[in-house]
């Protein structure tokens, strides 16, 4: 079930504080902020992590040099990990080794594989004007942290409207990747899929390029989603309403799609 937003309320750029009142949420509707937070990675500690129901041992492979933690296989120095966390904040399990997985898997050459992002949309009736409109349809998905690394910005904390995308497996095609993960995301099949453009606008400190996409889609599918992601929700709107927020890879999607369909 997809739900088709009142975008009224809120016109362009959409602060991560009001993006609830731009899609129409009552308080009753709103999704609960998960205990989830980031922290500075501890290389003397132990961590585990869910795999299904268990527990497992988490072993980032990073080593400690001097007062930073070094991997060589990239370029970044400072990492943090995202972790669940009890009541009283103390941590449960360590979900996500950010800056380990933001380039990507490592090819033989130690280069980070690249990730891919599609902006999923379809055409539907709009009663108001009585026409057909090219719809968008996305969720909303928590972010413990989002760096902006051109800006310097850091944003803590915040649900922003999303479209599905990840990285992929060595030697994995991307439209295979974003297929697996619009169904693991969204329960979306995708149709008709075109490239759209690449950018290196992830948030690790070593550029790696993400390709864009744009498909066709229809709902449907239940496959299920083993990661530690936290999403919530269908929705659409017409696609120049869409809410760009604080997440500048998503933004980047929403543009090589407006392009690519001569909105802009």
């Amino acid at each position: 079930m997809i739900r088709f937003c009142d975008v009224t309320k809120a016109k362009g750029m959409v602060h991560p504080d009001n993006l609830f009142d731009y899609l129409g949420l009552d308080e009753n509707e709103r999704p609960k902020t998960p205990n989830t937070k980031v922290v500075w990675f501890n290389p003397g500690r132990e961590y585990v992590s869910k795999k299904g129901n268990d527990l497992v041992p988490f072993k980032p492979k990073w080593m400690f040099k001097h007062t930073c933690v070094e991997n060589p296989g990239y370029g970044a120095y400072q990492h943090y990990l995202q972790v669940s966390i009890d009541d009283n904040g103390n941590i449960v399990t360590a979900d996500y080794d950010f800056v380990r997985i933001a380039d990507g898997a490592l090819d033989e050459n130690g280069n980070g594989t690249s990730g891919v992002v599609v902006f999923p949309v379809f055409e539907g009736f709009d009663h108001q004007t009585g026409e057909n409109r090219l719809y968008v349809g996305f969720f909303l998905q928590y972010r413990p942290v989002i760096r902006n690394l051109d800006r310097k910005e850091t944003t803590h904390g915040v649900w922003v409207a999303t479209v599905p995308g990840g990285f992929g497996k060595l030697a994995q095609k991307s439209a295979d990747t974003v297929k697996s993960e619009a169904a693991e995301e969204f329960g979306a099949e995708l149709v008709e899929l075109v490239e759209t453009g690449w950018a290196s606008d992830n948030r690790a400190k070593t550029e790696t390029p993400v390709k864009y996409m744009l498909a066709k889609f229809k709902l449907g599918l239940n496959v299920a989603d083993d990661s530690h992601e936290k999403i919530f929700g269908k929705y659409a709107v017409p696609i120049e309403d869409f809410p760009i927020g604080a997440d500048g890879i998503i933004n980047n999607a929403y543009l090589f799609a407006l392009s690519y369909l001569e909105l802009i």
